[in-house]
């Protein structure tokens, strides 16, 4: 055991030879205090949810108020198609980040790396808060935006993939999903956070003042709430499994070079799996949301209240399916949440696309959310740990997982919307959603968990 300890790490027996107490100590980071592994998993995990919310609240909070402010930025009859088509860059700039963010943390570390996304995110999303108005700059105001969303999703490109694959990392075997899960519940989190804050916000003022400078105070909370996220990571210690492969010599100098030399199947599964959670999670988070205020406009306040709740209930959710892994294995309940979906999207589709009631559709839409529940308690750690090694892990899921999410989740939602309106056929979503989980049980085939032994081994 004296073997995995890390830096100041000691052993302390107490008690006799039939009972021995003993206490690992992580390395700590310099400044940072000297906490025991437990504590650091613990640690680490929270850190690693506190950062994911963060990033797509500053991520979402965009698309919650960019109607209400884009005329400030883009003035004429297209301001608001504008700002939307501004919103997707964010997206298309994503696997770029991941690309650099994955050999960076591939090369130097996991810590050093979530410490600056989380650093470039809030700076960028502040200053969206801080920006001039095209009235007072002219055109450079939308420039100036349209750049700081680029930058943004820049440094998002590796924060959720690159949080989980720290996480897995460093927790132990039996509480590896259940941290895994803690983590990719804080994207829920976020998308929860953007309406209920925005919400709260205008409960204080008329539409107004809202629409003047209201819209810019959701903005300027990431300031207070990178500094929290900050002091968190900065405190945590590098990764068990990258240190043990910084000590036995395989980081990899060009690490892009040897992830597509060794890993190419790794690299097709992983972006199909990515394919499969992003465009059934969008659809969800992106999709019906838009659909219902557009079918409903008189249920409109009530749905974006039922709607956060479900999504809040949707982070319990998640950790409960962790749990229910770590019995049956993550992989295998991964698994049964792809065929679910293949089967029940249809009547969830249906339900959502005919029903005149907000109560009704929000029934269903926390239904739904089960399912992608279900898969984010569990895929996440499949596309890190389990499909790469240590030394390419990082860009290899940071690549993956982004790609998937600009084709599956940043474009399709547009895309299906095209797709319904063209053709009346308000089913599309639930033909996408059953295709996505084909392609994500096809992409299942042949995967084991990097853990050998028991069945619970994540």
């Amino acid at each position: 055991m004296s073997e995995d300890l890390r830096g100041k790490g000691e052993v302390r027996a107490a008690g006799g030879a039939a009972s021995a107490h003993v206490t690992e100590v992580a390395r700590g980071t310099g400044d940072g205090p000297t906490l025991s592994t437990e504590a650091q998993h613990r640690r680490a995990a929270i850190a690693g949810a506190a950062g994911t919310a963060l990033e797509y609240y500053e991520f979402s909070i965009y698309a919650t108020l960019g109607l209400l402010f884009a005329p400030l930025f883009f003035p004429g009859g297209n301001s608001v198609l504008i700002a939307l088509a501004s919103f997707g860059v964010g997206y298309v700039a994503r696997p770029v980040g991941g690309l650099l963010a994955g050999w960076l943390g591939d090369r130097f570390g996991r810590r050093r790396v979530l410490i600056a996304t989380v650093l470039a995110m809030g700076t960028f999303a502040t200053l969206m808060g801080l920006l001039p108005t095209y009235a007072q700059i002219g055109l450079a105001a939308p420039v100036l935006l349209v750049v700081l969303r680029l930058l943004q999703g820049l440094s998002a490109g590796g924060e959720l993939i690159g949080a989980v694959t720290y996480v897995a990392e460093s927790s132990t075997s039996g509480r590896r999903t259940l941290s895994s899960a803690l983590t990719t519940t804080g994207s829920v989190l976020g998308f929860a956070l953007a309406p209920l804050v925005t919400a709260l916000v205008a409960l204080g003022l008329d539409n107004e003042a809202m629409a003047s400078w209201g819209w810019r105070v959701p903005f300027l909370l990431c300031l207070p709430l990178t500094a929290g996220v900050f002091l968190l990571r900065r405190s945590l210690a590098e990764s068990t499994e990258f240190d043990d492969a910084k000590s036995d010599g395989t980081v990899q100098r060009s690490p892009l070079r040897a992830l597509v030399r060794e890993h190419r199947m790794a690299i097709l599964r992983a972006f199909g799996i990515s394919v499969a959670v992003n465009g059934t999670g969008y659809l969800a988070l992106a999709y019906f949301p838009v659909m219902l205020a557009a079918r409903l406009p008189e249920e409109g306040g009530a749905l974006r209240w039922w709607n956060a709740g479900a999504l809040l209930l949707t982070c319990g959710v998640i950790l409960g399916f962790a749990r229910l892994a770590t019995v049956f294995g993550h992989q295998r309940l991964m698994r049964i949440g792809l065929g679910l979906f293949a089967v029940f999207s249809t009547p969830l589709v249906m339900v959502l696309t005919t029903t005149t009631s907000a109560v009704v559709a929000s029934i269903a839409y926390f239904g739904f959310m089960v399912l992608v529940a279900l898969q984010s308690a569990t895929a996440y750690l499949t596309m890190t740990r389990d499909l790469f090694p240590p030394e390419v892990r990082f860009s290899g899921a940071a690549i993956s997982f982004n790609l998937g999410n600009v084709l599956a989740g940043g474009l399709a939602p547009l895309l299906i919307s095209a797709a319904v309106q063209a053709t009346g056929d308000g089913i599309i979503p639930a033909y996408f959603a059953i295709a996505v989980s084909v392609v994500g049980l096809v992409c299942m085939i042949g995967v084991r968990a990097r853990d050998a032994g028991a069945v619970a081994a994540d």
